[in-house]
């Protein structure tokens, strides 16, 4: 699921810094929020997710295999793994489903004109006689 957020008309001349990181904050010009969001999403907690993944894998190396009372840790820990996959792929497609895709500009009307009067919508419109 993407979401397209109309942007309104921007001249990119008005973006351009030398420092880039004033010239990417310019080009995010309304999606600063959603930017912030997916950043966080990805950036932060999916590696906070990842970070809790592999303590737990030194915990489950260094304190519970080996130890002859094992059989009891073990469906817990698996358990955290997977609770801890599910949660980092959560903020990973939280981060996708957040951030913004750019909208492709129009480029004029490309549907193909069915009726038979000589206006066509556009000019790059095709005709096509209509089904008989």
């Amino acid at each position: 699921m993407s979401v397209s957020i109309p942007r309104p008309d921007y001249d990119l001349k008005n973006a351009v810094t030398p420092n880039r990181l004033r010239s990417l904050w310019r080009l995010a010009t309304g999606f600063h929020s959603t930017f912030i969001a997916a950043t966080l999403a990805l950036g932060f907690l999916a590696a906070v997710a990842k970070t809790a993944t592999y303590l737990l894998l030194r915990r489950y190396i260094d304190d519970v295999l080996g130890v002859p009372d094992m059989a009891a840790a073990v469906p817990l820990i698996a358990l955290a793994f997977v609770g801890l996959a599910l949660l980092e792929g959560g903020f990973t497609f939280l981060s996708a489903a957040t951030a913004p895709t750019p909208k492709a500009p129009s480029t004029g009307c490309a549907t193909t004109c069915t009726t038979t009067s000589s206006a066509c919508p556009s000019p790059t419109t095709t005709r096509r006689p209509p089904a008989s």
